[in-house]
C-alpha cells in the first residue's frame, strides 16, 4: 500500500512538474502580469493624452465659433445700417419727386 501511495505521489509530482519548472512558470506569470500592468498604464496614458487633445480642440473650436459669431453680428449690424440708409435715401428721393414743380 505504501508503494502504491508513493507511486501516486510520484505521478502527481510529475504531473505538476519539477520545482524548477513550477518556479519558471511562476516567473513567466509574473512577467505576463507585469507586462499587462505596463500595457494598462500605457493605455491609460494614451487615453489621457487623447482626452487632453479633445479638450484643446473643443476650446479652439469654441474660440473660432465665438470669433465667427462676433463677425456675423458685426456684418449683420452693417447690413441693417445700410438698409436703413437705403430707406432714408428712398424717402429723400420720394420727397424730392413729390415737391411742387
Amino acid at each position: 500500500r505504501v508503494a502504491r501511495e508513493l507511486d501516486v505521489a510520484h505521478r502527481n509530482t510529475e504531473a505538476l512538474g519539477s520545482p524548477d519548472a513550477i518556479g519558471a512558470d511562476a516567473q513567466r506569470f509574473e512577467r505576463l502580469a507585469a507586462n499587462a500592468a505596463n500595457t494598462a498604464e500605457a493605455s491609460f496614458a494614451a487615453a489621457t493624452a487623447l482626452e487632453t487633445q479633445a479638450e484643446d480642440a473643443k476650446a479652439k473650436l469654441s474660440q473660432t465659433y465665438n470669433k465667427d459669431l462676433a463677425l456675423f453680428n458685426k456684418v449683420s449690424a452693417q447690413y441693417t445700417d445700410a438698409q436703413n440708409q437705403l430707406e432714408q435715401a428712398h424717402a429723400l428721393v420720394n420727397a424730392f419727386n413729390a415737391r411742387p414743380s
